[in-house]
């Protein structure tokens, strides 16, 4: 008996369907509204939270509690064009590493994927690991 697949062009299709896109100024904001459902309104106890931005600290207490196959590996602090911006380096399994800016505004995907090379918007390189300046890792 000859095994069964899907046809190229079926799996090239259901691929596709799973990868998501955000366009260009239509991102919206990673940080909850105030008044929304989140895991905990406490900022981590992993993180020295001292100088981030509130929308951040409850997002690192949405990680925490995460189990380890569902959370983020860490976050880092890197300067990118005028300011700073936070990269959330992805747990596993080409997941997007997002980049997100100051006001919790995602700015774009530079690394993870299928491919580790991000979505291809964004509009410069990450700085060297060296530069990156770790505020939060999953334990």
């Amino acid at each position: 008996m000859r095994p069964r697949c899907l046809p190229p062009f079926l799996t090239l299709l259901l691929l596709a369907g799973c990868a998501a896109s955000v366009e260009r100024g239509e991102s919206a904001p990673i940080a909850p509204p105030d008044g929304s459902d989140r895991a905990s309104s406490a900022p981590s106890m992993r993180v020295e939270a001292a100088g981030l931005p509130e929308w951040l600290r409850i997002r690192l207490a949405d990680y925490d509690a995460q189990p380890a196959p569902a959370a983020p590996r860490a976050v880092f602090a890197v300067r990118y064009g005028d300011g700073v911006a936070y990269y959330v380096q992805a747990g596993c399994c080409d997941q997007l590493d997002p980049l997100v800016d100051a006001h919790g505004v995602l700015v774009c995907y530079p690394s993870g994927g299928y491919t580790g090379r991000g979505d291809g918007k964004c509009p410069g390189a990450l700085p060297p690991v060296a530069d990156r300046r770790e505020v939060w890792r999953h334990r």
